[in-house]
């Protein structure tokens, strides 16, 4: 009998500890999620807005290639290949939360962002140019109009694009020490994005010809959906002031359609019908894309009116790899007069992936109610 209440005495101790632990955990959450203003045993909504001031990185823009010189003395040409490098641009984040403020730390996030990104370039040189991203069917059509050598004296490109990112999940804080806070994240991420890149070369004027130019059209689009895993870490400096890092990587099982169109123009400007423009579309209904998103920064929390309020600012980079290519041909056709034998037009080279990726500044101001 002794021995039963023994243990009924360990069993009340033991709960009882546990008991005090949680109430002081509680507690402490409860002083840095909101340093100033009163907390109550409910949900906590929080929504963020972010600019984006973010510089697009992809490693395939290339579209031309000029002679620059000799090495070797003589023996050996030297050719710069040239393309499109994309500016700095501005984007928004959006980001909604809401976390229970007693009991339990677990909570529902979402955000969704969104940037544009727009760059020309041109190339004029010596008649000295050779295109890179055209077919060669075109620069043979060309060709077949003419004994002299085929130059080309202006190359021009344009790159548009649009990025649009969303996430939904679940996501628990662990707090300890009133200062340290850990909140890993497990959700439903997805992407849409478009891609355009257009291509126009110019052909010499010492030349005449009823065909002026050659151009190229690419389109991209890829839609994904996918896994989402992440972790968010944050240490209180002192009252307001923390400093922050996240990271999250996904996985998208993604349709993808990847198309590039090709012609030559007249000297009016208009497209030639003489010969037909090819188009050729790829499209892919299983693509697996990876992705990750870093990011560090610094912020600030406050009170106004009952309201807790805060603003930060953070660098940040993001990647998506295993995108598609446009396919680049390396075959033309015979026979010009009446394209007798195109058999060949569709040879490319392999298959080719790239990453698109992203990097900058980030600055928010939230608000929790």
């Amino acid at each position: 009998m002794l021995s039963f209440f023994n243990q009924i005495r360990r069993w009340t101790l033991g709960v009882s500890a546990f008991s005090f632990l949680f109430i002081i955990s509680q507690a402490d959450a409860g002083n840095y999620f909101s340093s100033c203003c009163p907390t109550f045993c409910d949900w906590d909504i929080s929504v963020e807005a972010d600019y984006l001031y973010w510089k697009p990185c992809t490693n395939d823009l290339k579209y031309v290639s000029e002679t620059v010189g000799e090495e070797d003395s003589g023996q050996t040409a030297l050719l710069e290949i040239r393309g499109v490098c994309p500016d700095w641009e501005s984007g928004y984040r959006v980001k909604f939360e809401a976390f229970q403020t007693c009991g339990s730390a677990f909570g529902f996030v979402a955000s969704f962002t969104h940037i544009d990104a727009d760059k020309g370039d041109r190339v004029v040189g010596d008649d000295n140019l050779l295109p890179t991203f055209t077919h060669p069917l075109y620069n043979q059509i060309l060709q077949s109009d003419t004994e002299e050598s085929l130059e080309f004296k202006e190359a021009l490109a344009n790159w548009e694009s649009e990025y649009n990112q969303w996430d939904v999940g679940i996501a628990y804080h662990f707090q300890w020490q009133g200062c340290h806070l850990l909140t890993p994240f497990l959700g439903i991420g997805g992407v849409h994005f478009d891609e355009h890149f257009n291509t126009l070369y110019l052909v010499t004027d010492d030349v005449e010809l009823d065909d002026i130019a050659t151009f190229s059209v690419s389109d991209l689009e890829i839609t994904g959906v996918g896994l989402k895993i992440g972790m968010d870490y944050r240490y209180s400096i002192c009252k307001g002031l923390e400093v922050f890092t996240f990271a999250n990587g996904t996985v998208l099982v993604s349709d993808t359609e990847n198309s590039v169109k090709f012609g030559t123009v007249e000297s009016d400007g208009s497209i030639a019908v003489e010969f037909p423009n090819l188009k050729f579309v790829e499209k892919d209904c299983c693509t697996f894309i990876p992705g990750f998103h870093l990011g560090v920064g610094i912020g600030y929390t406050g009170c106004l009116c009952g309201y807790e309020l805060w603003t930060n600012v953070s660098y940040e980079f993001t990647s998506w790899h295993h995108i598609p290519d446009p396919r680049l041909f390396v075959q033309g056709g015979d026979g010009f007069g009446e394209l007798q034998n195109l058999s060949n037009i569709a040879v490319s080279g392999i298959y080719q992936s790239r990453a698109i990726s992203y990097h900058g500044l980030s600055v928010g101001v939230g608000v929790t109610f």
